[in-house]
């Protein structure tokens, strides 16, 4: 998980050479059940991805699923750095919420 401005980025980094429904339904879902289990996620936006570490060149969206190759984690992340203009999140805070 990544703490960024104001979003929180659920990450899940899947050893395959493909997309993988599952691995796709697992990380929505972990985002979502923080999204919603989290006291102080409520009001952050939830970004699931999924990194498929055997792949090359992929950046791309499966409904709110972000699915990058590992040689697009840094691109998707500087684009994210440009576009945040939340308020920012108290990593303390957030860690301590119930």
């Amino acid at each position: 998980m990544i703490i960024l401005g104001a979003s929180i980025f659920v990450l899940k980094f899947a050893d395959s050479g493909e997309i993988i429904r599952a691995d796709v339904d697992q990380v929505n879902a972990c985002a979502r059940d923080l999204e919603n289990y989290h006291a102080e996620s409520h009001q952050s936006d939830v970004v699931p991805i999924l990194v498929c570490a055997r792949t090359k060149d992929v950046i791309r969206r499966n409904g709110d699923v972000i699915i990058l190759s590992p040689d697009h984690i840094a691109d998707y992340f500087n684009v994210q750095t440009e576009l945040e203009d939340g308020p920012l999140i108290d990593a303390n805070t957030w860690i301590i919420s119930e």
